[in-house]
Parts: C-alpha cells; structure tokens; sequence
C-alpha cells in the first residue's frame, strides 16, 4: 500500500507539472504574438519617422529657399550686393593687369589671345 501511495503522489505531482508546463506554454505563445505585434508597429513607426524626416528635410529646403527670395527682395541686399560685384571685379581687373604686365614683361604676350574679360572668371563661388 505505501507504494501505491508513493505511485499515486508521483503522479499527482506529474499532472500538476505536466498543468504548469501547459499554461507556461500558452503563456510563451501569448508573449511571442505580443513580441511579433509590437515588432511590427515599432517597424511601421520607423517607416512613418522616416517619411517626416525626409518631408522635414524637404520643408527646410524650401524654407530656405523662399527665406532666400525675401531677402533678395531687399534693396538693402541689392545695392550690398552690387558693391560686392564690383569689388570682385575691381579685384580681377587689378589681376589680369597684373597678369599682362607680366607676360608682356617676360615677351610671351599674345594680343590676338588676349581678353579683355579674362581675368573675370568666377570659380570655386568666388571671383578671382
């Protein structure tokens, strides 16, 4: 009889494993579905954050572009920029002269090569 006992404690004991293993399971199935939904949204909000980053980009170019276009607008900046202009020309004008004098110094001066405006080239943004 105290086998019989032990056989029937050992199998109490089993089933009640055998219940926590089931609902652990069902637990486990529960978390992966939970895991796999929110991985899921959390890749849709990537997707949307990268549509806003690319519009907020978009938005900061035209911004700057029509901050741009108001402030040519100005006369202000017109007549800055005018003076600007100049100066950059002065400055290639002083330039090619010295330039010329140089080549007409050293005898390799080519008057049916020679510009007027060769010395007003605009590289790099700049005058030079």
């Amino acid at each position: 009889m105290a086998l019989e006992q032990r056989c029937s404690n050992v199998e109490a004991k089993l089933d009640d494993t055998l219940q926590k293993n089931k609902a652990l399971s069902i637990r486990v199935e529960s978390l992966e579905k939970e895991l796999l939904d929110k991985e899921k949204l959390l890749l849709d909000r990537k997707v949307e954050v990268s549509q806003v980053g690319s519009d907020e980009d978009c938005l900061v170019k035209e911004g700057v572009v029509r901050i741009v276009d108001k402030v040519i607008e100005f006369p202000e900046f017109l007549q800055i920029f005018g003076q600007i202009k100049h100066i950059c020309f002065a400055a290639g004008e002083e330039s090619g002269r010295e330039a010329l004098r140089k080549e007409v110094v050293v005898g390799m001066f080519d008057a049916l090569t020679a510009s007027s405006t060769s010395s007003h080239i605009w590289r790099d943004g700049g005058c030079h």
